[in-house]
């Protein structure tokens, strides 16, 4: 894989991960504050949402991270 494709794939990752956020973010909000079992599951499924965005984020974050201790390094290696 080359440098510049892991950054992309990173920074994709991370807009995705932003929207996860987003959808588990609004999902919470416009949920009833009367607790219901329906609720309880909605919740539930918002919550996940907003975990796997987070996981995602964190994944994402350290591909970009790589990517950019790699070029780094080639440029530290040229210079």
């Amino acid at each position: 894989m080359q440098i510049d494709s892991a950054m992309s794939y990173g920074l994709q990752g991370l807009g995705r991960a932003q929207q996860q956020v987003e959808q588990g973010s609004r999902e919470i909000a416009s949920l009833p504050v009367q607790s219901e079992s329906s609720q309880s599951k909605d919740l539930t499924q918002s919550v996940m949402t907003l975990q796997q965005g987070q996981n995602e984020a964190q994944a994402s974050a350290r591909v970009v991270k790589s990517a950019d201790d790699m070029m780094g390094t080639l440029i530290d290696i040229r210079v």
